[in-house]
C-alpha cells in the first residue's frame, strides 16, 4: 500500500513543555496576561484542571501511517463493519472563523493567518486530527482571541447576555455572559467549576469598573483559546460486549456540525443533544436534514470534492510561470470558482444525480473565464453556459486538470493516479527502494512517449500499466488546464484502453467511470474519511461498500448519501488509538 508517513514538527518547535497540571505562569489556558489585567485575576485564572493549550499538543500528535484502500469485490454486508480509530481533532482556521461568526456575528474579524493549518495531503479534517500545536501557533491563537474579545466588548450592547454588563459588569451578569458564550463555543454546558474560575477573573477586578471590564474581556478570550473550543474532544460511552465506543449526543452534535457546516452546533442542535435525540437514528436524521437545508451547508460538496481532487492546493504558486507565463493567482481563483459554483448548484441546490458532474455539458463562467476557455460570455456575473465541445463535466475543468499536473508540464501518471484513487479506490505498492530513474530522460518526450517508456521498463511497468493509461485520456489539456491539440509539434492522441475496453478521450473515460460499480463505493469511502477526520481503511470497506451501493441504487443523490452515512453505526462508533482492529 502507499504509506504516507505523518510529518511532525521539529523537536525544538514542540509545544508540550508545559504540564497539564502546571499551566504557564500568568496564563489562562495558555493565554498570557494583557496590559492592565489585575494580578489577582491572573492568580484566580490558573485553570489547571483543563490544562494549557500548549500542554494538549501531545494529544493531537501524528501517529501511525495512512494507507489507501482498495475495492476488489462488491460491497460487503454492513454487519461486518469495524469501527475506525478516531483521533482528537483540532478545528482548522476556516472552522474557527465560522464558529466565531456564528457566536459573535459576521462583523467580528478573525485574524488567524491561513498558514496556521498545514497543507493537507489528504482531507483537512484528517490533517487536523494529526496537527500539533507549536509555541508560535499558540501565540497566534492568543493574539486572535484577545482581538476578538476586544471587538465583542466594544460592541457589548449588541449581545443580549452582555447588554447589562456595561459599563460595570456585575458578578451575576458576567457569569451569565460567560455561561452563554462558553456553552456555544464549547458545544456543551460549562461545568460549575469552569464558570467559577472564569467568573473569578472578573471578580478579581474588585470595585474598579475598568478592571472588571478588562477581566471579562480576558475571560471571553480564555474561552476562545481553551482546548474545549479548539478541539473536538470525545470520551464516548462504552458499548456492552464490544471493543469500540459510542459518541455521546454532545460529541455527535459537535462532529455533525464540523462535517456539514465546517463550524459548531447552533442552539437547535445543542437542544437536541441535551434532550438525547441524537442517540437514535430518527433524531440524527431529522437534524441532518435540517442542517443540510440550512445555508450554512453551502460549500459542503465543493469542500469535499475540491479536497479529494486536490483543487484546494491550486493557487498562484502552483505552476511555473517560466513554463506558463499566462498562469496567475487570478486564473487559479477563476478555476476554483467555476468548480465550486458547478458542484454546489448541481449537488446541494438541485440535488441532482452526481453523475451529471462527470458527464454534464454545462458549467458556470463569467467573461474572464470564458476568455480563457475560448467561448463567448459577457460581463463579470457568473452564469450557467454550455461547455466547449472538448470538455466534459468537471473532470476536464481547468481546476481539476491544473491541480493534477506537474508545475511545468502535464503528467499522465498524476492524472491517472487521481482517477484510480478518487473513482476506483485502487491501491498500489510503494516503488521499490533504490529504484534508478536516471535512465529515463523525459527531455523532448511527449506525455504518451513517457508512458511508453514507463511500460517498457520492467521495474516500472507493473504499476504504471494500472494508472498511466487513465491519465493519457486527459493529455488534450496542458498543465494549466488549457486545451491543446499538439505537444512538441506532434498531434495528441487521447485514445486509451481501460479494462480491456478502447476509450476515445475524456468523455468516454467519464462514461466508463460512472458505469463502474466501484465509483459510487469509492465516493462513499472517501466521504466517510472526510466526515470522520480519519482515513477510511480496508476494515471500513464493508460499510462504505454498502453505502456506495445504496447511493447508486438511490439515484446518486449526494445529500441522501450524507444522511445514510451519518445515521449509520459508522458515524456513531469509533475506537481509541491503539485499539486493535
Amino acid at each position: 500500500m502507499w504509506n504516507l508517513e505523518c510529518a511532525g514538527f521539529p523537536p525544538d518547535d514542540e509545544a508540550g513543555a508545559d504540564s497539564p497540571d502546571s499551566p504557564t505562569e500568568g496564563t489562562v489556558w495558555g493565554l498570557r496576561s494583557g496590559p492592565g489585567m489585575p494580578n489577582v485575576a491572573l492568580a484566580s485564572a490558573r485553570l489547571a484542571s483543563l490544562g494549557s493549550l500548549a500542554a494538549i499538543a501531545a494529544l493531537a500528535g501524528c501517529q501511525g501511517v495512512v494507507t489507501e484502500p482498495s475495492f476488489t469485490e462488491p460491497g460487503a454486508r454492513p454487519g461486518t463493519f469495524v469501527a475506525p480509530t478516531v483521533e482528537i481533532q483540532r478545528m482548522t482556521a476556516p472552522q474557527i472563523e465560522r464558529a466565531v461568526h456564528q457566536v459573535f456575528g459576521p462583523d467580528v474579524s478573525v485574524t488567524l493567518p491561513a498558514d496556521i493549518d498545514a497543507r493537507p495531503e489528504t482531507f483537512s479534517s484528517v490533517e487536523a486530527s494529526r496537527a500539533t500545536v507549536t509555541r508560535r501557533t499558540a501565540e497566534l491563537y492568543e493574539e486572535s482571541a484577545l482581538d476578538v474579545a476586544g471587538q465583542v466588548m466594544a460592541a457589548a450592547e449588541r449581545y443580549p447576555s452582555l447588554a447589562g454588563c456595561a459599563p460595570d459588569p456585575s458578578a451575576a451578569c458576567a457569569r451569565d455572559a460567560i455561561g452563554a458564550f462558553g456553552g456555544a463555543l464549547f458545544r456543551r454546558p460549562l461545568e460549575p467549576t469552569e464558570l467559577d474560575r472564569l467568573s473569578g477573573i472578573v471578580e478579581a477586578g474588585g470595585a474598579d469598573p475598568e478592571a472588571r471590564r478588562l477581566g471579562l474581556q480576558h475571560a471571553i478570550a480564555a474561552l476562545l483559546i481553551a482546548p474545549s473550543f479548539l478541539y473536538a474532544h470525545h470520551r464516548g460511552e462504552p458499548v456492552e460486549g464490544e471493543d469500540h465506543r459510542r459518541f455521546t449526543d454532545w460529541e455527535l452534535a459537535n462532529r455533525l456540525a464540523l462535517f456539514l457546516w465546517s463550524s459548531i452546533p447552533d442552539e437547535e442542535l445543542l437542544r437536541a443533544a441535551e434532550a438525547g435525540e441524537l442517540g437514535h437514528e430518527e433524531g440524527l436524521e431529522a437534524q441532518t436534514r435540517r442542517m443540510l437545508a440550512d445555508e450554512r451547508a453551502d460549500g459542503l460538496a465543493s469542500r469535499f470534492f475540491s479536497e479529494a481532487w486536490r483543487v484546494h492546493h491550486l493557487d498562484g504558486d502552483s505552476k511555473s510561470t517560466q513554463a506558463f507565463p499566462a498562469w496567475t493567482a487570478e486564473m487559479a481563483a477563476l478555476y476554483r470558482t467555476e468548480l465550486d459554483l458547478t458542484i454546489e448548484q448541481r449537488i446541494m441546490r438541485e440535488d441532482a444525480d452526481v453523475r451529471t458532474l462527470f458527464v454534464g455539458d454545462t458549467t458556470f463562467m463569467n467573461g474572464a473565464l470564458a476568455e480563457l476557455y475560448g467561448v463567448e460570455v459577457e460581463g463579470d456575473d457568473w452564469a450557467e453556459v454550455p461547455l466547449p465541445p472538448e470538455r466534459v463535466g468537471v473532470l476536464t475543468s481547468g481546476a481539476v486538470m491544473a491541480a493534477n499536473a506537474n508545475p511545468n508540464r502535464t503528467s499522465p501518471t498524476h492524472r491517472g493516479l487521481f482517477v484510480l484513487s478518487q473513482f476506483l479506490c485502487g491501491s498500489l505498492p510503494n516503488p521499490p527502494e533504490g529504484l534508478d530513474l536516471s535512465a529515463l530522460d523525459a527531455t523532448g518526450l511527449t506525455g504518451r512517449q513517457i508512458v511508453e517508456a514507463h511500460l517498457e521498463a520492467p521495474s516500472c511497468a507493473g504499476c504504471h500499466a494500472v494508472f498511466d493509461p487513465l491519465g493519457l485520456a486527459f493529455e488534450g489539456f496542458d498543465a494549466i488546464g488549457m486545451h491543446r491539440t499538439e505537444e512538441l509539434g506532434q498531434p495528441i492522441d487521447v485514445s486509451v484502453e481501460v479494462g480491456g475496453r478502447a476509450l476515445d478521450g475524456p468523455r468516454e473515460l467519464a462514461e466508463y467511470l460512472v458505469d463502474d460499480p466501484r465509483t459510487p463505493r469509492c465516493i462513499a469511502h472517501n466521504l466517510y474519511g472526510f466526515a470522520m477526520g480519519a482515513n477510511a481503511g480496508d476494515a471500513q470497506r464493508a460499510l462504505t461498500g454498502h453505502l456506495g451501493d445504496r447511493f447508486a441504487g438511490g439515484g446518486w443523490s449526494f445529500t441522501e448519501l450524507v444522511v445514510a452515512l451519518v445515521t449509520s453505526d459508522g458515524f456513531r462508533l469509533y475506537r481509541e488509538p491503539g485499539d486493535a482492529e
